[in-house]
């Protein structure tokens, strides 16, 4: 698992990837997955954390365990951070995630 802050960088990877958010007004949280890769993006518009945060898991089919490990991750976040609501939210849309793949039911963008 990868993680980064360097809004510029997502900002660009996100763009290039046609998955830039709509509204930049609000906080928020998506995932998505490109290739074999699954990213979790968290976008903070105001205070000392604004900006993006990226969670990228390579080869998620592969590496169910480290998407077990992001959840656990952000979980920690929710009580130890401020912004309580977008890591839960997020650890939620990656528990979804999981249960997707695990049903069988997922199929991957592989463009």
């Amino acid at each position: 698992m990868r993680t980064s802050s360097d809004s510029a960088a997502i900002y660009s990877f996100l763009e290039k990837s046609s998955r830039l958010p709509a509204d930049f007004s609000r906080a928020q949280t998506f995932c998505f997955s490109l290739e074999q890769g699954f990213y979790l993006v968290i976008y903070f518009p105001h205070g000392e954390k604004k900006g993006f945060e990226l969670y990228e898991v390579e080869d998620f089919a592969g590496n169910k365990h480290e998407l077990q490990e992001l959840e656990l991750l952000l979980q920690e976040k929710t009580e130890y951070f401020s912004e309580k609501e977008l890591y839960s939210k997020a650890s939620l849309l990656v528990q979804n995630f999981s249960r997707t793949m695990s049903a069988g039911n997922f199929f991957y963008d592989a463009h």
